[in-house]
This record gives structure tokens, C-alpha cells and sequence, in this order.
């Protein structure tokens, strides 16, 4: 699935650093419309599937080991966007 949404994201057009900006600012107002609050990992996935450089950017997915719910965190490039600590990191 992952190869199949960056495929689509790196015909999109190229924008400039504000522009992704704004996109990341306007995935995050919907996502926080959904029901669940928002999830990261949806984020995360939309702007691979809408932006280029996104698109070739690592996707880490972070969890703890206890588990459940808010106990991992998806980013993508090499840098969390968050202090917080996780016992495994996966990248993709």
C-alpha cells in the first residue's frame, strides 16, 4: 500500500517549503475532524499520497512496549516531530 500512495504522491506537483507547510496545516485540521481526534499515521500517509517530497521521504513508525492506545507515532523524514521516547522504530 505504502509503494502504491508514493507513487501518486511524486506526480504531484512540486511545492515550496510554505506551501507544504500549509498542507500539513490543513491535513491536520481535518484529520482532527474525525471521530478518533486524529491520527498521526493518517497524516502521515495523506501527505505522502499528496506531496512529492513527502513521497520519498522515510516514514518511521514508532511504538512502546506496554501498547494500546496513544502508545506509538508516525512521522515521516528523519526526525521525530516529538520528544517522547519509543521502545521499537520501524522505517519504511
Amino acid at each position: 500500500m505504502l509503494d502504491s500512495l508514493r507513487a501518486l504522491g511524486r506526480v504531484r506537483s512540486k511545492r515550496t517549503p510554505e506551501q507544504r507547510q500549509r498542507l500539513r496545516r490543513l491535513i491536520r485540521f481535518v484529520d482532527a475532524r474525525f471521530p478518533d481526534g486524529g491520527n498521526c499515521f493518517r497524516r502521515a500517509l495523506l501527505e505522502v499520497t499528496l506531496d512529492p517530497v513527502a513521497a520519498s521521504e522515510p516514514l518511521h513508525m514508532a511504538v512502546r512496549e506496554h501498547g494500546g492506545v496513544g502508545s506509538g507515532h508516525a512521522w515521516l523524514g528523519d526526525l521525530p516531530d516529538t520528544d517522547e521516547r519509543y521502545d521499537a522504530v520501524f522505517v519504511a
